[in-house]
């Protein structure tokens, strides 16, 4: 029973050490305004998203596409909308004016 919480108290105080050595280290490897990226050895400046290698996204180039391809969408839906509008218009008609005699 004694050796079972020695092993349990030997497995926690691990754990709390591995998880704050591992913060520290994480924070302190990082240049200013850097972040740390979880799970890697990278890191990446601040605004940045890390994707798990060196190469790191700016927010932009993940929501610019997004935001271009709604524009893009929408554009096209107003199109449609008023070339049927314009088909359904009926067309005038005029009639002939008489030509002066002279």
């Amino acid at each position: 029973m004694k050796a079972t919480m020695y092993l349990g108290f030997v497995c926690l105080w691990i754990f709390l050490f591995s998880s704050v050595v591992e913060s520290q280290l994480s924070d302190a490897s990082c240049p200013y305004d850097y972040h740390y990226c979880e799970g890697t050895i990278f890191c990446c400046q601040s605004g940045y998203i890390c994707t798990g290698t060196t190469t790191c996204l700016h927010l932009a180039i993940i929501i610019g596409p997004i935001v271009g391809l709604v524009v893009l969408i929408v554009c096209i839906v107003v199109c449609c909308i008023c070339c049927r509008r314009r088909r359904a218009t009926p067309g005038v008609v005029y009639s002939p004016t008489p030509q002066a005699k002279m």
